[in-house]
Formats: C-alpha cells, structure tokens, sequence
C-alpha cells in the first residue's frame, strides 16, 4: 500500500477528489486534512487501487487545466499596453504580440473544451465562459483600435496643412471632434496602461465604432476632393493621393515637393529654387 500512500500525497488532489476516495474506501472525511496515516493504513487500499487511480488521472489533468486557468489570469493581469510619444501624439505599438497572445488563448480555450476533464469541473467552465468572453472583446477592440490609429495618424498630418483645412473645412471640423476623443481616450488608457482596464470603458466598442466610421467618411471626402483637384490639372493623374497630399499640403514649400516633379512631368528632372533679396522664392 505504501506506493498507493504515497500517490494520495498529490498536490493535484482537491477536496472533490478525497470527497470520492473517502466514499470509495469507506472514510468519513471530507478533505485531506481530516484524513491520517492510520485511516488508509486501516483500510484495505489495493482493494480500490482501481478506483482511487482513476481518482488520481482526473486530479491530475483537472490540475492541468487549473494550471492553464491560472496562466491566462497571470498573464493578462500583468499584460500592459506600450504607449509612445510620436509626433506629439500618444499611440499604442506591439500590437503584434498582444494580437498573437489573444490567439494563442482563444485556441487553447477552444481545445481545452475537448479535454475529459473540462466537463468535470463547474469552476472551469465558468472560468472557460469568462475569459473567452474578455479575450474575444479585446481582440474585437484591437482590430478597430488599429485600425482607427493608422487612420487617425495619416490623417493627423494632411489636416495639419492650411490649405486642405480651408479646402474641406467640414471635414476639418469632423476631424478634430475624433481627434478630441481620442486624445483623451489614450490619456485615460496612459493612466491605467493595463490592457484588462479597457474592459471597463464605458461604451468603448461604440465609440471605436463611431470614430472609425467618421475617419472613413472622411478619408472617402478627401478622396473626392483630390479627384477634383486632379480633374483641374491632370498631371495630378500621375502620382498616388500619399503624394498629392503632400503636393497640396506643402504648396507654400516648393523644396519639399520638387521629389514628385519627375513623376508629372517627364522632361524635368530637377528644378533650382533661389531666394530674392526679399526672401521670396523664385
């Protein structure tokens, strides 16, 4: 019995499982504690090896199971978002890892729900329930949070410029409403950098929503806009809207686009810029 003994000193075993050896073997108790040497001594254990064996499987893949439980609960707790300083904005970088880690989660989530043991234990199931349901939310916030940055910080630059701001006034004035929210979005997520705290944002999926709609429509106006601007002078034709927007936005600094001149006018290769006494180019 003395193997067996030494079994029944697995960490793995919870009260459930000595719940169940204690009724196989005929014991009183209901934890481990109650339980002592004399007690199984007195017991005939090799007659229930069987028994309390499939006891001790169970107790270990449920510890298992635990384990993983616990993991996902370490990590996330722990999990921060990076924040850095770019252009006098705040945004967040390495969404790669944070995307890859909530894929790894929700996979092994999924499968876990196949292991013998899941079924078990009501605890996992709750817990299974609990953390899809976070982890889907935030992969379903990232994929519009990253989106809605890269949009906002392409944007940010064109509506920098005088000349779009007087040209598209409107959606000047879209854009700022946005940019107001989600300057003090990232200052909120700067104070509580823990990515589980954007779990408890109020209507964050709606606003997300909301902002990324409005930089849709828009970047769908801007395009409307250098279409006409390109119908005015067709050479436009000839480079991409990232260019044209430099184009139009830089119109006050011929230096900063005379790299797209060979683009539109294939004669020209380079153009010498002086200044006048006056400090007027020419």
């Amino acid at each position: 019995m003395l193997p067996m003994i030494k079994d029944l000193t697995s960490a793995a075993l919870k009260d459930r499982h000595w719940r169940s050896i204690s009724k196989t073997v005929s014991l009183n108790v209901t934890n481990s504690d109650a339980v002592t040497l004399g007690d199984l001594w007195d017991r005939d254990l090799t007659t229930h090896k069987k028994a309390i064996q499939d006891v001790l499987t169970n107790a270990e893949g449920e510890s298992a199971l635990e384990q993983f439980f616990k993991d996902v609960k370490d990590y996330w707790s722990d999990e921060h978002f990076t924040i850095k300083f770019r252009d006098n904005m705040r945004i967040i970088v390495g969404w790669a890892n944070l995307l890859q880690m909530l894929d790894d989660h929700l996979n092994s989530l999924g499968s876990l729900k196949q292991s013998p043991y899941f079924g078990n234990v009501q605890e996992f199931q709750d817990a299974a329930n609990t953390w899809e349901y976070r982890l889907s939310l935030l992969r379903s916030n990232f994929e519009n949070w990253i989106e809605l940055q890269k949009k906002w910080m392409y944007l940010k630059g064109i509506f920098k410029s005088p000349d779009i701001k007087a040209q598209l006034p409107t959606q000047t004035a879209k854009f700022k409403n946005v940019d107001n929210d989600l300057q003090s979005l990232m200052k909120r997520v700067a104070s509580k950098p823990a990515v589980l705290e954007i779990l408890q944002i109020e209507n964050l999926p709606r606003q997300l929503d909301r902002s990324l709609n409005s930089l849709t429509v828009i970047q769908k106006a801007l395009g409307e806009y250098l279409e006409r601007q390109r119908l005015a002078f067709p050479r436009f034709f000839f480079v991409n809207n990232d260019d044209l927007l430099e184009i139009i936005g830089n119109s006050n600094e011929p230096s900063r686009i005379l790299s797209h001149l060979n683009k539109m006018f294939a004669g020209i290769n380079d153009l010498k810029i002086e200044k006048e006494e006056s400090g007027k180019m020419k």
